[in-house]
């Protein structure tokens, strides 16, 4: 069964972007994590989840307390680097410089190193080989293709650099990853077979 399709730009009426930018990021976020359902897209799902409840806690918290100013310094915070958000999630396949970036949003380095710190809780590299990874991780899943070409693919312009930050992020090398993930899953899809057929009650 094909996942609904999703007009995201209807949300911009219900969650106005300008007044409330970091909301609008995470519902269109979560939006798309379901829609595209990558590797362990649940787990990242229930993470923004909880960023966006935390989000909205602050906003009644503002708004009680007559704090609208954080608010609005957040808010230009993320409108700041929001350009270089969207840009690190379609070019993260191609090398990415910080001065890039910061460039594109009008920003000094040190400036735009900060503030995309303070919004995202990462620093811009390590947010762009997170993106770099989870898209590996999709790829290992569902393609053949080596290790080789798939860090190619995603960007890394080494092998060694690849699994480096692949096992940093994941816990395990990418080969292995790719072993155990495919094997959980043949287990998984064997179980539900023999479920199916009343083998197991």
């Amino acid at each position: 069964m094909e996942s609904p399709t999703i007009d995201t730009h209807n949300y911009q009426f219900i969650i106005n972007k300008q007044d409330y930018p970091k909301l609008y990021f995470l519902v269109i976020s979560i939006i798309e994590e379901i829609k595209e359902q990558k590797p362990d897209y649940q787990i990242s799902v229930r993470g923004l989840l909880l960023s966006l409840y935390v989000e909205l806690l602050r906003i009644q918290y503002n708004s009680k307390n007559n704090t609208l100013i954080e608010h609005k310094k957040e808010a230009n915070n993320i409108l700041a680097i929001s350009k270089a958000l969207d840009f690190i999630r379609k070019n993260y396949m191609q090398q990415i410089t910080i001065e890039e970036l910061a460039k594109m949003c009008h920003l000094s380095e040190s400036h735009f190193r900060r503030t995309f710190h303070e919004i995202m809780g990462a620093s811009p590299l390590d947010f762009l080989n997170s993106t770099r990874i989870d898209e590996a991780c999709r790829l290992l899943r569902s393609t053949e293709n080596s290790i080789l070409t798939i860090s190619e693919q995603v960007g890394f312009h080494s092998i060694s650099s690849f699994n480096r930050c692949f096992t940093k992020l994941m816990g395990t090398s990418p080969r292995a990853w790719r072993k155990q993930t495919l094997l959980n899953e043949a287990i998984s899809a064997k179980a539900s077979i023999l479920e199916f057929t009343g083998w197991i009650r």
